[in-house]
């Protein structure tokens, strides 16, 4: 059984910890920046696939600004991101 886009979005709203991850990008201001794949593999291999999604294995979770949009009025994305929190 393969997995469709409303499965996906239904394994990431039903994940804190994933829901938090989003909420910093958004929170961060930056154009066009996504949450990476990593993270989003692991859940659905682990709640598809495996023994379910385990945060504790989770070592970092990446933030990708696009190409070329990773500035704003001057600033990187690391100091937005720092600010957050």
């Amino acid at each position: 059984m393969g997995v469709c886009g409303r499965d996906v979005a239904n394994l990431v709203r039903a994940c804190p910890q994933l829901m938090g991850a989003r909420d910093v990008v958004r929170r961060s201001g930056l154009p066009d920046a996504w949450v990476g794949a990593g993270i989003l593999r692991d859940l659905v291999w682990g709640q598809r696939y495996g023994n379910g999604f385990d945060p504790s294995a989770v070592h970092d979770v990446a933030m990708t600004p696009s190409p070329g949009r990773d500035r704003i009025d001057g600033e990187g994305a690391a100091p937005r991101l720092d600010r957050l929190g």
